[in-house]
């Protein structure tokens, strides 16, 4: 089905705050590069068969938001820029993997520990481990995340993104 069509599809019966949201999470789709088919009532967005992680990651404006860009039965795949660190953080129910696109990533654990990662290295935080990402300089990163992970566990922070806000 063509974009225009797909919209139209979309918005029809649905409330004005409704159609601004799913006009907003349309164009999001559109940014990152996925395909998206009508696939029943309610609009539910599929993703595209391939994605350019690189190619994702590179439209990408700010850092430490992670965006979905698939899903795996019930995890998300995600992209995001880092530079610089995000927080101290745990997550009590869920594993984390973290694979290096582009640039070097250091995950410091609890104990003065660290993972140091390469591009095209990947490092899994195991659930429970207090832990936090360092980038000195940009680097891109996917992650692998169970669809209930929150971004920095729960822990608040200024950087912190809802799930919502990485699906958009």
């Amino acid at each position: 089905m063509q974009h225009k069509y797909l919209s139209l599809y979309l918005l029809a019966g649905q409330s004005a705050r409704r159609q601004q949201r799913t006009r907003m999470v349309l164009k999001r789709v559109r940014k990152l590069h996925l395909d998206y088919d009508d696939c029943g009532i309610g609009g539910v967005l599929m993703f595209s068969e391939t994605v350019d992680l690189m190619a994702a990651a590179d439209k990408l404006d700010e850092y430490w938001s992670p965006k979905v860009v698939a899903r795996v039965n019930d995890q998300y795949v995600k992209v995001a820029k880092l530079r610089g660190c995000l927080a101290w953080h745990s997550h009590q129910q869920e594993d984390e993997l973290f694979y290096v696109l582009r640039g070097r990533l250091r995950i410091e654990y609890e104990g003065g520990r660290s993972v140091h990662l390469a591009a095209g290295s990947l490092h899994v935080v195991p659930r429970g481990m207090l832990h936090n990402p360092v980038a000195e300089e940009d680097c891109w990163i996917a992650l692998i995340e169970t669809v209930t992970t929150k971004h920095t566990g729960e822990v608040d922070t200024p950087l912190t993104k809802t799930i919502e806000e990485q699906l958009i």
